[in-house]
């Protein structure tokens, strides 16, 4: 791996002048994206771990066969936004592999999943793009779950006078 200087010859004795320079860098590879599962309203951000991500201006990630940009934070971390799958022209998966580019041409094939869902879990509720625990005064119901006030859906509790 390194920074190298590339000259083009057509007979084998001389060769261009240009200067031109190549970077050869290892392979990248996906070991694991956080958070591994989201709405499939898209548009938030995971970060993706891995190896021997660079610094450039094709880096990008890709959700099966969406692709997006991402974003540099070291050789090792990146972060990319989920794309959307609730457009019209696209189908909802329950799970994608995200992969990641240096070049913009050539992927990992590392099989690192990301699951999509449509609705909030038992539990939660999903005011924006990724899902919160429930709220005081409201009801959510799941194993285990406790709510101080246990309003029922659609009611709340007035401030007592």
């Amino acid at each position: 791996p390194g920074l190298v200087s590339v000259d083009v010859t057509c007979t084998g004795l001389e060769y261009s002048h240009s200067k031109q320079m190549f970077l050869y860098v290892r392979d990248a590879s996906v070991v694991a994206v956080k958070p591994e599962r989201g709405l499939a309203t898209g548009q938030y951000p995971i970060f993706v771990t891995g190896s021997n991500f660079v610094n450039t201006t094709a880096l990008g990630c890709k959700f099966d066969s969406i692709a997006v940009r991402a974003t540099f934070i070291s050789n090792r971390v990146l972060s990319c936004t989920v794309p959307s799958r609730t457009a019209g022209t696209l189908e909802i998966m329950e799970t994608t592999h995200v992969e990641v580019t240096n070049n913009g041409l050539d992927y990992t094939d590392s099989q690192v999943q990301f699951e999509y869902y449509t609705e909030c879990d038992s539990g939660y509720y999903c005011p924006g793009l990724t899902p919160s625990l429930c709220p005081n005064g409201t009801i959510c119901t799941h194993q285990g779950g406790f709510n101080f006030t246990r309003c029922f859906p659609g009611t709340f509790q007035p401030r007592g006078g």
